[in-house]
């Protein structure tokens, strides 16, 4: 039986043919299920960016009536090529991809990765490897998984110029996501929100880095920064 983490290799891979076993996994995981359909989504932006199709990249924008929308991470050297593409000829043609002007850089790019990973944000009782965990941390910090409670996510995403750890962990309201940011200082914790969604929350100084949590409205907070305070050191 695949897990997740093989099966999202798969998909970044090759989206377009995927074999029996990844087939199956996903049929049977939403969070899977929604993390293909992402990648396909990027995909096909890419292809209508390569081709200089620029109608078509509106066209798509507007049926997905997104208020912020991203080129998904791909883990190849055309990822970048398309981005800047479609970046461009948004701008140029006045599509919105970007955070709204006078908004805090940091805080806007972290409200914007929360759109960029749909397949993370599910209720679930099913935790993570330990061995994924150390996989995406990759010697960035020290965590103590058994004081986070139960983690059903984790991979490393690109935020603000690096590779960060972004989890999810599961919390009384539902699932919470955590940024760790260790090269980001905060001197003091700064409040973000995503009224549309129903989702706030904090970006919180550890050391000489900061965490980003966002969570349902009404998610107790105190008592995850105190969990990230006992179970978070930086390695780096």
């Amino acid at each position: 039986m695949l897990d997740c983490k093989t099966v999202r290799d798969r998909i970044e891979a090759d989206p377009a043919h995927l074999d029996q076993d990844c087939a199956e996994h996903i049929a049977g995981c939403a969070a899977c299920a929604a993390y293909s359909d992402r990648v396909r989504n990027a995909e096909w932006l890419i292809h209508e960016a390569l081709r200089f199709d620029v109608t078509a990249v509106k066209r798509h924008a507007a049926r997905k009536s997104a208020v912020r929308w991203t080129i998904v991470r791909r883990r190849t050297v055309w990822s970048g090529v398309a981005a800047m593409l479609v970046a461009g000829a948004a701008l140029w043609y006045g599509v919105n991809v970007g955070p709204a002007v006078g908004t805090d850089p940091l805080l806007a790019e972290v409200i914007d990765h929360w759109y960029e990973e749909p397949g993370s944000w599910v209720r679930t009782d099913v935790q993570i490897s330990p061995a994924s965990l150390v996989e995406v941390v990759n010697g960035r910090a020290e965590i103590d998984i058994g004081r986070l409670g139960l983690l059903s996510y984790a991979q490393s995403c690109f935020v603000r110029g690096e590779w960060v750890p972004h989890l999810v962990m599961q919390g009384e309201r539902g699932p919470v996501m955590l940024l760790l940011l260790p090269h980001e200082r905060v001197d003091e914790p700064q409040t973000l929100t995503l009224p549309d969604e129903g989702l706030s929350g904090v970006i919180v100084p550890l050391g000489e880095g900061s965490i980003a949590v966002i969570a349902e409205d009404g998610e107790p907070l105190a008592p995850i920064r105190a969990q990230l305070d006992a179970a978070v050191e930086w390695s780096i």
